[in-house]
């Protein structure tokens, strides 16, 4: 292929599917930015002239190992649903002839223009955060305040070679799921939870709920009851299927997700029960 034309569709894929990567890369962004801030705070040298700052120099090291926790949580997990969002687009790049490992460079490009962004833009935030945030620290311990500012390459570096780290574990993971699923999988990868609930009287009852709050319009699978439009029909209500009605359908059941499985209709239920006082067999 031409020179530069992964790089070019990876830049084209992060334009187009912005409105997926903005909460991906916002989250990553705010992680830099704290972690910066914490190391920025742990290697300063402004804790050396005051007594038992050993103590406060703990809790700050424990603090950036925990963002870095948290960080790689977070970030695992906004990854796994743009993943998601996107093994549809990766599915038709194979059908159309692109093998896997060529989208695999396509998702090399994206991971690292994603990546870098994120740890430029975080950095350059947490430099304005960090020194704001020592002398709030400062003010709060009655400490003497210096209002000179530090260059902390020690900062820098373990929250870039950090996220660097995470970046790598992110694309590994993608590529594995990339891997490991069909190109059949792929195209109906965003369908796969459009499961109807194992009992058809909780999805009816979650209906009820629904109707009785005003709600008017469902979205449920494609095999639900009928039960369910029965309900429905009682309140004058409109019941979408995923098999017949398209993209409205997907976006209300996006937005009700007690309908995906019967763990979450039972948790709406539940939920509804805590709320009124009302019992079970009231409800049915």
């Amino acid at each position: 292929m031409a020179k530069g034309f992964y790089c070019k569709l990876a830049l084209t894929n992060l334009g187009k599917n912005r409105k997926f990567y903005f909460p991906y890369m916002l989250s990553c962004i705010l992680m830099v930015m704290l972690h910066f801030v914490l190391c920025s705070l742990t290697y300063t040298d402004t804790w050396e002239s005051i007594p038992s700052s050993g103590l406060l120099y703990s809790i700050l090291t424990l603090g950036c190992c925990v963002v870095e926790i948290f960080a790689l949580i977070l970030l695992f997990y906004t990854n796994g649903f743009l993943m998601k969002r996107r093994k549809r687009e990766f599915g038709l790049y194979n059908v159309l002839g692109m093998e896997k490992r060529h989208i695999g460079r396509v998702l090399f490009w994206e991971t690292l223009f994603a990546f870098t962004a994120s740890i430029l833009i975080g950095l350059g935030l947490g430099m304005l955060m960090s020194k704001l945030a020592e002398l709030l620290l400062c003010n709060m311990l009655k400490f003497q305040i210096r209002y000179t500012i530090e260059f902390l390459p020690q900062a820098f570096l373990r929250t870039a070679a950090a996220f660097s780290l995470y970046a790598a574990l992110m694309l590994v993971y993608s590529l594995r799921q990339l891997r490991k699923a069909k190109p059949v999988e792929l195209l109906h990868s965003v369908s796969a939870g459009e499961r109807e609930p194992k009992a058809n009287w909780l999805l009816a009852l979650v209906a009820l709920i629904e109707m009785e709050n005003g709600s008017g319009r469902l979205a449920v699978p494609s095999g639900a009851s009928a039960a369910v439009d029965l309900v429905a029909a009682g309140y004058d209500g409109t019941v979408l299927r995923l098999d017949r009605d398209g993209k409205p359908a997907r976006d209300l059941y996006a937005a009700q997700p007690w309908f995906w499985s019967a763990p979450s209709a039972a948790a709406r239920i539940c939920a509804r029960m805590g709320i009124s006082g009302q019992k079970l067999d009231v409800l049915i």
